[in-house]
Order: structure tokens, then C-alpha cells, then sequence
């Protein structure tokens, strides 16, 4: 059966019978289970195999990163020749049973003999050696190929990675300009009013808020108050910021109602601003010798005035600065008594919402503001139950601005 096998076989198919039953009398009929490391690579060779039964498969690197399969032989493949023509030759490649294998073994004195009694059997055995390196060739070739391919490609990621690094530094560096634009323009002091209290709390949800308030101060004593916020983020949202801060500080040298000084800043605002972005401000002007206070409101949330009987909404309609020309605000006027406060913030209050997604909304906040406090507890008051709503005082998704006023004379 082995000789009729042989026979098959390209390597033998042309030697005489006499020669091929030399042959099978030299070789031994071996059986390995599925996995078994027939040969390691680099060491020496002692054995010439041929595969009667089953599959192997060739393996560079094995056991390594680097490890891959480069052929599979099965029934009529051989290995092992080149260890045994060459003496001091080791194993190129390491070969794995990938089956159960039935395999023909001869050592290296049988395998020296057949070949002096049969140079035809050099001759075929050189041939199917050079057909063998040229896959092998092939093999590597396919190999450094597709090595050079995801080399180009850890290349290209590591190219877009330096990118996204450099886009991130250029970020940062954006927000912190953005970030000392905004530090240059908020009030350094509270304004200090006889027999009035004031205090100011601004937080940002990032390094770069889009909220910003200030304090100006008129000729005849009168303290303009301001709360103001951008649309948009980084700094053109401060750069707007700051030109917002100009254009109301300039239009308040020149009108002297809430109204007129925004309808100046919007005209003026509207040429400049680019489009989809636009200012949110309340503008209060305070007489701080009557508590008399006269406001307007360009499309910002409104402020509250605290008495001993409850909150009360100032309320006055207008739209936001930079939206269109031409545009008029609605005045109003209130009057602030001894002890009531007077409260302005930013959308980051009422719009924060609870991990369950519940808003703060404007019914809670007109609930914490029944009971009557001086400024400096009510905005702590109003900080506590905000951190305490969201359950993280340091994870707000909003810029956060409170302003409060009380005459305490």
C-alpha cells in the first residue's frame, strides 16, 4: 500500500520499483495526535517526512507576536530534506500537526544512502526544493507586503493621533485666552453702596463661560446692573463677550434708560455679530436713594424682586441683541422698599436639571425665594439647593450667574 502510495507521489513517481521498494523498506510508518510540534525552528534536522494521513502546517516565529502559518501540507507533501542535506543547516520554520497525521519517517544515514543509489531522486528532490523556496519567496513577499501595509497604516493613525494632540493643545490654548478675555471684563469689586448690599456668584460650566454681568455706574449716582448671555462657546463667544461689555458701557455714556442703551448696542451689535449668535441681557438701573429701579430685558430670563410677602417677576419684553436692526425694548419700573431684594441670574439655574432629568425650573425657583433673607444668604441659599438638586456641585451643564441687591437702611 505504502509502495502504491509512493508511486503517486511526485518526488518518486520516476524511479524503478527495485529503487522505490528500497524506499519503503528505509522509511517508518509513524502517528501523531493534533498539535504536536513535529520540528522547531533553529534546530538542527535529523528526520525526512512524508504525510500519508492528515495535515500539517508550517509555522514562522512561533509563539511570538510575529507568528504566522506560511502553508499547509497534507497526504504526498514532504519536509524535513533540506536538515538532512545540509549538515550544520537548522530549521527554518517550525511544523504543527493541524490533524491527526500518519506520517513516513527515514533518518539521516537512510536518507544519505537512497540518495547515492538514486541520483534521479537528487534531481526531483532539487526541483521540488526550488518550487518550495519560490512559495516560501512568495510567502514573504505576501508578508513584508502586508507588513508595509499596516506600518503605512499605524503611520496614518499615528499622523491623525499627533493631529487630534495638536488640535487639542491649539484648544486649550483658545480657551485660556477666551478664558483671561472674560477675567478682563467681569466687575474685580463689587460695587459699594451706602445702606445697600451686593453680592455677585459666577460659575462657569467650562474654562469659558457665556455668561457675563457687570456694574456701571452713572454721573447722578445711579448703578446700572447688567447680566448678560452669549450664544456659543470658546472664544469668539468671548470675543463677543467683550465687545457686548464695550457697546453697553459706551451706549450707557450716551442714553440713559435700559431701553435706549440696548436698542444702541443691538443696532450696533447686529453688524458685527455673525449669524445663528446673539446676546441675551437684562438692564437694570437702580436709583439707590429711593430704591427706584427702571429696567429692560433683551430676550433674557427675568429677574425677581423679593419682598416680605413672596417674589414678584419683572417681566419686559424684547428680543435678543444682534438678532436684527431695529428693534425696541419695553421699559419698566419697580420699586425696591428697605429689605426686599432684588435678584438676577442666568438660564444655567432654571434650565439645570436633576440626574432623574427633572428641571430646576421656575417654579422652584420662586419657591426658595419665599423665605426672606439678606442677599448674601440668598445666593448661598440658592448655590446649596442647586448643587443639592443636581447632586454635583462640580458636573453643572450651564454657566450659573446670580446677582442680588438689598436695600438694608
Amino acid at each position: 500500500m505504502i509502495e502504491t502510495f509512493l508511486a503517486r507521489v511526485p518526488l518518486f513517481a520516476l524511479l524503478p520499483s527495485p529503487a522505490l521498494e528500497h524506499v519503503v523498506k528505509a522509511l517508518q510508518l509513524s502517528n501523531y495526535a493534533a498539535g504536536v510540534l513535529l520540528v522547531r525552528e533553529g534546530e538542527a534536522g535529523e528526520r525526512f517526512r512524508i504525510i500519508l494521513e492528515g495535515e500539517v502546517e508550517v509555522v514562522k516565529a512561533l509563539a511570538t507576536p510575529e507568528e504566522r502559518v506560511l502553508r499547509i501540507l497534507g497526504p504526498g507533501h514532504f519536509f524535513g530534506e533540506m536538515g538532512l542535506l545540509l549538515a550544520d543547516r537548522r530549521r527554518s520554520a517550525s511544523v504543527r500537526t493541524r490533524s491527526s497525521v500518519q506520517l513516513l519517517e527515514m533518518g539521516r544515514a537512510d536518507f544519505d544512502t537512497l540518495l547515492d543509489r538514486h541520483p534521479s531522486l537528487g534531481l526531483a528532490l532539487l526541483r521540488a526544493i526550488v518550487a518550495r523556496m519560490r512559495q516560501d519567496d512568495d510567502a514573504v513577499i505576501e508578508a513584508l507586503q502586508m507588513k508595509n501595509t499596516e506600518l503605512a497604516q499605524a503611520y496614518r493613525e499615528l499622523q491623525a493621533a499627533q493631529a487630534q494632540l495638536l488640535e487639542k493643545q491649539r484648544l486649550e490654548v483658545e480657551l485660556q485666552t477666551a478664558y483671561r478675555i472674560q477675567q478682563r471684563f467681569l466687575p474685580k469689586v463689587l460695587p459699594d453702596l451706602p445702606n445697600w448690599q451686593v453680592e455677585a456668584y459666577w460659575q462657569p460650566a467650562l474654562v469659558v463661560s457665556g455668561d457675563f454681568y457687570d456694574f456701571i455706574p452713572f454721573p447722578d449716582r445711579r448703578l446700572g446692573i447688567v447680566v448678560g448671555d452669549v450664544a456659543g462657546k470658546g472664544v469668539p463667544a468671548a470675543l463677543i463677550m467683550a465687545t457686548t461689555h464695550s457697546m453697553l458701557r459706551t451706549a450707557a455714556e450716551i442714553v440713559a434708560t435700559p431701553a435706549a442703551i440696548l436698542q444702541r448696542v443691538n443696532d450696533l451689535l447686529v453688524e458685527q455679530i455673525e449669524p445663528l449668535m446673539f446676546v441675551t441681557c437684562c438692564f437694570c438701573v437702580l436709583d439707590p436713594d429711593n430704591g427706584s429701579l427702571i429696567y429692560a430685558n433683551a430676550g433674557h430670563v427675568p429677574p425677581y424682586q423679593q419682598t416680605a410677602q413672596g417674589a414678584v417677576e419683572l417681566r419686559a419684553t424684547g428680543l435678543p441683541l444682534g438678532l436684527m436692526p431695529g428693534i425696541s425694548y419695553e421699559e419698566k419700573e419697580a420699586q425696591l422698599q428697605q429689605g426686599d431684594n432684588l435678584i438676577l441670574y442666568s438660564d444655567g439655574l432654571v434650565e439645570a436639571h436633576s440626574p432623574q432629568g427633572e428641571m430646576f425650573g421656575f417654579p422652584r425657583l420662586r419657591q426658595a425665594l419665599t423665605r426672606h433673607v439678606n442677599c448674601h444668604e440668598l445666593i448661598a441659599d440658592l448655590t446649596a439647593l442647586l448643587n443639592t438638586f443636581t447632586e454635583s456641585s462640580g458636573n453643572q451643564e450651564d454657566d450659573v450667574t446670580l446677582i442680588a441687591l438689598q436695600q438694608i437702611r
